[in-house]
């Protein structure tokens, strides 16, 4: 029981530390409504790099290094034209990146290099909420087909 409660307070102490970090992507000051046209998605030249630790390296007491970061280019000079009224699917290997792409769209992280625009509107120059009410994405979760077609909706 002792266990449960420390470990409890360690999940605790984590969430306020959740709670109470800043978000690095924000909107600008100035940043506008999103205006739906018909939907046309344009990728340009997109540039992502994701940075992890190199958990490889064993710390010990007298090596109190901190772990290396590693960067993994995930996207490099990625253009797509998506059309309006069509559908689409991202497929391919663990680690491709697709993760990493729609998370770009939603804008949960931004590009290092080139831009997202919808309708011809660059992401970086919307309100979050503007545009992400108009975006859906069905996750390869079979959960999801565990029920009615309506519930699922």
């Amino acid at each position: 029981m002792f266990r449960q409660i420390d470990e409890t307070s360690v999940d605790v102490e984590e969430l306020f530390h959740m709670l109470n970090t800043k978000p690095r992507v924000k909107e600008k000051e100035d940043a506008k409504d999103f205006e739906w046209k018909e939907g046309k998605i344009e990728i340009k030249n997109l540039g992502f790099k994701h940075y992890d630790f190199d958990q490889s390296a064993k710390k010990t007491d007298s090596d109190a290094k901190e772990n290396q970061v590693i960067e993994k280019m995930m996207l490099k000079d990625f253009s797509l034209d998506i059309k309006p009224g069509t559908t689409n699917a991202i497929v391919g290997q663990s680690g491709f990146g697709k993760t990493t792409l729609f998370n770009l769209l939603f804008r949960i992280y931004d590009p290092e290099q080139g831009n997202i625009k919808i309708d011809g509107q660059d992401l970086s120059d919307l309100k979050f909420d503007t545009f992400r009410k108009y975006i859906s994405i069905i996750p390869q979760n079979g959960i999801l087909f565990n029920d009615t077609i309506l519930h699922n909706l």
